[in-house]
């Protein structure tokens, strides 16, 4: 591909040196420039001497997993910009203070939420738990368990099961799920009886489900929060390949943990009404607490 307006007697003329300063210190850039001086630099406009938001601009793309070369070669090929590798570097350096002090800051003897493990049914995992942590409530995904109902059925029956699947798991109490299921069972039992061996087989991982108050059941029924933020994680390794050193790597995954996204639900654990939530675990497992606490 020529050039653009090679021909028109106002072609790309090299560039000029400038020096802004940035929250990393001063950087040097080259803002390319055209025979005719029309040409309107995007990143650093015409006479501006301080940039601000590059050291947001590039930590946003370095926690995407793009390289100090790829962050460098993104703003020149969309600002038509040069900003060297070594200040990509020591812009992303600025956080590894922080992530050193997050990794050491104090932690508290025991927090409630050890006290329960939400898996998806890996087989042996909640024997592998219990053998760590002989108290913990062992509950499995409730969508998991839903999702691997439907393997087993037709997709024109995924409406009616899911609807009685639904009265099961946001039963009042043990009791009432156990009559729903009942039901449920003789309705599809002779249909799709490996559906209904599978919610016989997991039914005691289930049951701790049934006995939390609606605010604990917020948080263990689904793992998609804690999977969401795995597969971010794994999103900006494997776009990276790979890392020169260990810290490169760590700056990646702390980055990645705390990158905020507009109108998007916060994977990295906050969760609407913690107060709340916080306050029914330390009640519903005050004897627990208590005890770890003496």
């Amino acid at each position: 591909m020529g050039v653009e307006g090679r021909g028109s007697g106002n072609s790309r003329n090299g560039f000029y040196p400038k020096t802004v300063r940035t929250e990393v210190g001063d950087v040097r850039v080259e803002v390319p420039r055209d025979r005719n001086g029309t040409f309107e630099p995007v990143t650093v406009p015409v006479g501006q001497r301080c940039l601000v938001g590059l050291e947001q601009q590039v930590i946003s793309l370095y926690a995407k997993g793009l390289t100090t070369g790829d962050v460098a070669g993104y703003l020149f090929d969309v600002y038509d910009q040069s900003i060297d590798r070594s200040t990509v570097s020591r812009i992303t350096d600025r956080i590894v203070g922080d992530m050193q002090a997050w990794q050491s800051r104090p932690l508290d003897s025991m927090y409630p939420v050890v006290l329960l493990l939400c898996c998806d049914g890996l087989k042996g995992l909640p024997d592998s738990a219990r053998a760590v942590w002989p108290q913990v409530d062992v509950q499995l995904c409730v969508v998991h368990l839903v999702r691997n109902s439907l393997r087993y059925a037709s997709k024109k029956h995924w409406g009616p099961i899911c609807k009685q699947l639904r009265e099961i798991y946001t039963a009042p109490s043990i009791s009432a799920a156990q009559v729903c299921f009942e039901g449920f069972a003789a309705e599809w039992e002779p249909v799709y009886p490996a559906m209904i061996k599978s919610w016989r087989d997991t039914w005691d991982d289930f049951e701790p489900f049934l006995e939390f108050p609606p605010d604990l059941r917020k948080i263990v029924y689904s793992t998609n929060a804690i999977e969401s933020l795995n597969a971010r994680f794994r999103k900006a390794a494997v776009r990276r390949g790979h890392f020169p050193t260990e810290q490169a790597a760590l700056k990646v995954l702390y980055l990645t943990s705390i990158e905020r996204k507009k109108n998007k639900t916060n994977p990295t654990g906050r969760v609407q009404g913690w107060k709340a939530i916080l306050n029914t675990l330390s009640i519903h497992y005050t004897d627990r607490i208590q005890a770890a606490n003496n």
